[in-house]
């Protein structure tokens, strides 16, 4: 079993899922791909300061802490992904 990264990834869930979304090339089509930022938390640099103290002070991320994207798949589908305390999450397909 592997042992979890030395840091939150929730800290930064934005970047976390862009990431994730640009260097999984298995059946991704990146250039139709794109996260929905009013559906999305923290954004700003002020709110992941925020969440990141919340975070130290409870040992715990809030449940407003997510990153939404629609993900384009080689096939022409669209994915929506989730990532949040559930971890990553396909929430519907079209």
């Amino acid at each position: 079993m592997s042992s979890p990264p030395p840091w939150n990834i929730l800290a930064d869930p934005i970047t976390e899922l862009e990431t994730a979304i640009r260097t999984n090339a298995f059946g991704i089509n990146s250039s139709t791909s794109q996260i929905v930022y009013p559906s999305s938390y923290p954004i700003t640099t002020e709110d992941k300061q925020r969440v990141a103290s919340e975070s130290r002070t409870s040992g715990q991320t809030g449940n407003d802490v997510i990153a939404r994207a629609e993900v384009g798949l080689l096939e022409g589908a669209t994915a929506e992904v989730v990532l949040d305390q559930r971890g990553y999450t396909v929430h519907s397909m079209t």
